[in-house]
């Protein structure tokens, strides 16, 4: 009896032997074409629940120099290509070990749909340069004041008047039309920029130029909106009202009314017919409109008009009252309708 556990213990010291022993296990990471892969990462995992990490060297070279147990477990990866899990029962001799080229499968993975949608902010044409509202980004319900602000080579100064290229615009239209007798920031300071599809800045030669094709003298600029096809059929329009005192007022002592402002817009598009209403009523020095002095503008068939004078300079707190209608339709192809009449008593 004394025999037999003698030789279970012999048995038992040499398993344990051999599972505590110590060999370098070595390989190499290639791919299909029988290139090695540089930084591919391995994971060896043996049967005692070890587990330790390497990384492939420039030649896609890897040792582990202790791996203990005979049953290992190899986990292979590398960017570009396909996971790969290897099992290995290694000879319980304790010699190194060097295992056969391990080979990865390039992984390739179907890309989605992807649209690219651009748009193109600026066009040049013969006498006209074109911008894409939609290519400035503005606040909500911002009138086009705020998009000719961000237009490369355009200026809108402090009293609201704009310049292209160092010269000021003297007159706007709408789909080509003329608007407010011209009044550039009845346009600028009221039409609201979701509205706007493009600006257009024109150098107009006069009608003789566009009647015989003959260019002559110092052209001026002309800026013209083109209402989006969407939102030429229909009415929109905005209203501002505010109230509240004087802040200077009460630090100093001065006993004044308080500051108020109404203002508010309405605009009516259906294809050629268009109508517009303005109205700006306030004491704290703000003006949307440059007309000046009231009465009619323009009318009837195929009239054209001029425009009032420019915003008060006047010092101090002025109250403001300022009121406009403009209406235009093609009545047919020889006829076109327009008006519009402006009040101002600043």
């Amino acid at each position: 009896m004394k025999y037999l556990y003698l030789i279970l213990a012999i048995v038992c010291l040499n398993a344990f032997k051999t599972s505590a022993q110590e060999r370098p296990v070595s390989g190499t990471i290639i791919d299909s074409t029988k290139l090695t892969l540089p930084g591919s990462n391995i994971k060896l995992r043996n049967e005692l629940g070890d587990s330790t990490v390497t990384i492939a060297n420039a030649d896609g070279k890897f040792t582990f120099p202790a791996v203990k147990g005979t049953k290992i477990t190899l986990t292979i990866s590398s960017i570009g290509y396909e996971g790969l899990i290897k099992h290995y029962t290694l000879v319980a001799d304790g010699k190194p070990v060097t295992l056969d080229p391990i080979t990865l499968k390039s992984s390739t993975r179907q890309l989605g749909v992807v649209n690219i949608v651009g748009v193109n902010p600026v066009v040049f044409k013969e006498d006209t340069v074109q911008y894409s509202v939609s290519a400035y980004k503005v606040r909500e319900n911002a009138p086009i004041e705020d998009v000719l602000k961000k237009i490369p080579g355009v200026d809108v100064a402090k009293d609201g008047t704009v310049s292209s290229q160092g010269k000021q615009i003297t007159k706007v239209r709408v789909n080509g039309k003329d608007f407010f007798g011209g009044d550039v920031q009845s346009a600028t300071k009221n039409l609201p920029a979701d509205v706007i599809e493009s600006v257009q800045i024109v150098d107009d030669y006069g009608d003789q130029a566009n009647l015989t094709g003959v260019k002559t003298g110092e052209p001026a600029k002309i800026l013209n909106f083109t209402i989006r096809k969407d939102k030429n059929y229909g009415y929109f329009g905005q209203l501002n009202v505010g109230e509240g005192s004087d802040a200077q007022n009460a630090i100093v002592g001065k006993d004044e009314a308080n500051r108020y402002v109404a203002s508010g817009n309405v605009f009516k598009f259906n294809g050629d017919q268009q109508l517009a209403g303005l109205f700006n009523f306030n004491n704290a020095n703000a003006n949307l409109f440059s007309f000046g002095g009231g009465g009619p503008r323009s009318g009837g068939p195929g009239g054209g008009g001029g425009r009032g004078s420019s915003t008060s300079s006047s010092n101090g707190i002025t109250t403001s009252r300022s009121a406009g209608l403009n209406y235009r339709d093609q009545w047919s192809k020889k006829t076109t309708v327009y008006g519009s009449y402006s009040f101002s008593d600043n």
